[in-house]
């Protein structure tokens, strides 16, 4: 096996370094494989000198649950689809004590957008469904996503302060 160290490529005045093996069997070249630290790396990519961070896929936006898998482990990932679980409680909470059906159903649909969006991007990173671009709640990179789950939390504040209490609730039922 001959094996070739430090080949470089140049991105904005930062010299990557890659190491590339080269298996030889009879004179042939049998297999190339190409280490980064982006990913995965195939004969063509390496030729092109792509990376997977060069191939449209952004890991700070659709792959951020791999990213925190990756730098905080199994316990890590753990503990964020806790803290999400969490902040999913509390908007169903919210609309189980609202004063009105109408404000239960504006709670209840921020959990469910919250629940997707969660099982859309974990799934993504899981394989189980294509990539479809949709951020991580309140962990992605992305101005728009983040404003609109800010504003959709601030719906739910805003539902939870204008709760009956419970001794008006008890006899608003009957």
């Amino acid at each position: 096996m001959l094996e070739l160290k430090h080949i470089g490529k140049d991105y904005d005045g930062v010299t990557v370094l890659r190491d590339i093996s080269l298996s030889i069997w009879d004179g042939e070249i049998v297999s190339i494989l190409g280490t980064s630290g982006c990913g995965k790396t195939t004969l063509l990519n390496l030729i092109l000198g792509l990376t997977e961070a060069d191939r449209g896929h952004a890991r700070h936006t659709d792959f951020i649950f791999a990213v925190c898998g990756e730098e905080l482990g199994m316990v890590g990932c753990l503990a964020l689809l806790l803290l999400l679980a969490l902040v999913i409680l509390r908007c169903l909470w919210v609309a189980r004590n609202a004063s009105s059906p109408f404000h239960a159903y504006v709670a209840v649909g921020m959990a469910g957008m919250l629940i997707i969006q969660i099982a859309a991007n974990v799934g993504m990173c899981l394989f189980i469904f294509p990539v479809m671009g949709l951020t991580l709640p309140f962990v992605s990179y992305g101005g728009s996503s983040i404003l609109t789950l800010y504003a959709a939390m601030g719906i739910v504040s805003s539902i939870k302060a204008r709760a009956l209490p419970s001794w008006l609730r008890d006899r608003a039922i009957q």
